[in-house]
């Protein structure tokens, strides 16, 4: 580990898992080997490296498969292979946070961690620093194969994730190289949260919730006189107040959560009458409304 002034520089090397969204066939493919042998290999520690940019990235895994029942032990080292001094800075990797997203998307899942020395106070972290030739940044995490939701643990389910390693030499430029891992497990796959938003929110119900909270039915002019709803209240107003009531209408409050195996979408209004709030759940898997209240 590089020591900068007495303080460990951490977090420049940011570490992902990340969920392909197809599982690969081939990397399921067991060779034809006894049984004895497939299980000697799976459990033996494997040692990845990439050279990318002047930087050697070497990854060691305890294993390459993974159940449920197992940690993903991950120690990162990467080293300057180039004549020249690399700039690294650390940004908001200073945490050294990992995360599990899936590949095609935007939206990042987390995935189950112990807590271990590298999660450090911002003010303990050298954000910047000058990694020389030659020399080398390590870095250890162990996951579980746990996907982290809103507060609720869920386990993984079957397919092929991608340990993910970079550097980021400055904001915007990260050298960063993955490894593929497989996870076998019977916890069936859920849906996407922007999958289940668009079936929540492309209801019935929910269109007939948002009509009767938004536009002409909070917010209209009567004889030249501007009216609002807020709250169930009906009430004289302002072209000005009337206006920012109209355009604040056309977008309610939302907020997304998991619970209990549900995709969770909350709206909340304070304009129109009661109820002011819509609960819509969908199940993860199927990606079905379980109900609506």
């Amino acid at each position: 580990m590089m020591n900068i002034k007495g303080t460990i520089l951490l977090g420049v090397v940011a570490l992902s898992v990340v969920l392909t969204a197809a599982t690969s066939a081939e990397s399921n493919k067991k060779p034809d080997l006894p049984m004895d042998t497939i299980r000697a290999q799976q459990n033996q520690e494997t040692v990845l490296n990439e050279a990318k940019d002047g930087l050697e990235f070497t990854v060691t895994l305890n294993k390459a498969r993974f159940t449920l029942q197992d940690e993903i032990k991950v120690h990162v080292k990467v080293t300057n292979v180039s004549d020249k001094e690399i700039h690294s800075f650390a940004g908001v990797a200073a945490y050294g946070s990992v995360s599990v997203g899936i590949s095609d998307t935007g939206k990042a899942f987390h995935l189950a961690y112990k807590p271990s020395k590298y999660d450090l106070p911002a003010d303990q972290v050298v954000s910047e620093g000058n990694l020389q030739p030659g020399a080398s940044i390590e870095y250890e995490r162990v996951l579980f194969p746990k996907i982290d939701l809103y507060g609720e643990s869920i386990d993984a389910w079957s397919g092929t994730y991608l340990i993910s390693s970079g550097l980021t030499r400055n904001p915007g430029d990260t050298v960063e190289v993955s490894f593929p891992i497989t996870i076998e497990s019977n916890a069936k796959k859920i849906i996407l949260p922007e999958d289940a938003e668009k079936t929540a929110y492309g209801s019935e119900e929910y269109k007939s919730w948002f009509a009767a909270h938004s536009g002409k039915s909070v917010a209209w002019i009567e004889g030249g006189q501007p009216y609002i709803v807020i709250k169930g209240e009906f009430m004289k107003a302002d072209k000005a107040f009337y206006e920012k009531v109209l355009a604040e209408s056309e977008a309610p409050n939302k907020i997304t959560s998991f619970k209990n195996g549900n995709w969770v979408f909350n709206s909340t209004s304070y304009y129109g009458k009661e109820p002011m709030c819509i609960s819509i759940n969908v199940d993860a898997v199927n990606g079905n409304i379980v109900f609506i209240e």
